[in-house]
């Protein structure tokens, strides 16, 4: 798995997904090789390949928010707002301080022309990082 994220950092994607896959291949219920599987596949283009190691990240370990986040990207892509915006809400219940859910998260209301939820959510933001 480290040597995959090497390659992955490195820009060497295609070496990176073959280290995955053999990570996989070694231990086939780890969330997290999925999820970075599914991040360099994304990386190449092959979104449907990618949401599938998503989902079966999540399979593994439903509160997998890296996947939540990252299967909720994918789902607003392709137009699934509502769906993105309750796997985004999901990966908050797990990891409430986690950023990029809740940049994604006021991102997809704005979208959505629900500008006093994206107001909300973006004083929430700013309360929770302003704070020691």
């Amino acid at each position: 798995g480290n040597l995959a994220c090497v390659y992955y950092e490195q820009g060497l994607i295609d070496l990176a997904v073959d280290t995955y896959r053999r990570a996989i291949d070694l231990q086939p219920n780890f969330p997290d090789a999925y999820c970075n599987l599914a991040n360099a596949l994304k990386e190449k283009s092959q979104v449907t390949e990618a949401e599938d190691c998503y989902q079966t990240a999540l399979r593994l370990c439903p509160t997998h928010a890296d996947s939540l986040n990252n299967l909720a990207n994918i789902k607003r892509e392709q137009g699934f707002v509502e769906e993105a915006t309750r796997l985004y809400l999901k990966a908050l219940e797990v990891f409430p301080e986690f950023a990029a859910a809740h940049s994604n998260l006021a991102s997809v209301l704005q979208q959505q022309g629900k500008l006093s939820e994206f107001r909300q959510r973006l004083l929430m933001l700013t309360q929770t990082w302003a704070t020691p």
